[in-house]
């Protein structure tokens, strides 16, 4: 089956039950063309609010947070996942984005508030600039196993 009738299958199936497991395989699709990561983050919010213990999902959404240089989002969904979750491998992409992260997990309360943070554009850049592709596939594996 083609990539393009893959994702038009999933779509319409997603269109009735956005939570299914398969909108993290949907997600994943998307975010692979950079054009269609905003596609690919809305099907993740929809999946996570009407299954927010995905845990893929959220990892998911981390990632595409991360591959757009929202390091804030990234972290926050990192946060949450670690949250309900709390698995090494989470807990090692968490600390590769060093003090950036210790402002969330610090005050891991107000992760879920509507506040801004006080990250600065400083730090956030320099999340934009960290490779962390082993790491989220190792995070991907471990909670893989771990839902298996």
């Amino acid at each position: 089956m083609s990539e393009d009738k893959k994702i038009a299958e999933l779509r319409n199936s997603l269109q009735e039950a956005p939570g299914a497991p398969e909108f993290v395989e949907l997600a994943e699709l998307l975010a692979e063309n950079p054009e269609f990561r905003p596609e690919a983050r809305e099907v993740c919010f929809r999946g996570l609010t009407a299954d927010p213990h995905n845990l893929v999902g959220r990892l998911t959404l981390a990632r595409l947070f991360y591959l757009d240089g929202l390091g804030e989002f990234c972290v926050r969904e990192l946060v949450e996942l670690r949250r309900q979750n709390p698995a090494p491998a989470v807990d090692k992409l968490l600390k590769s984005f060093g003090g950036f992260a210790e402002a969330f997990l610090d005050g891991a309360s107000s992760v879920a508030s509507t506040e801004t943070s006080n990250v600065s554009e400083t730090e956030e850049d320099t999340v934009a600039e960290i490779d962390l592709d082993v790491e989220f596939e190792e995070a991907l594996d471990e909670l893989t196993k771990e839902s298996a």
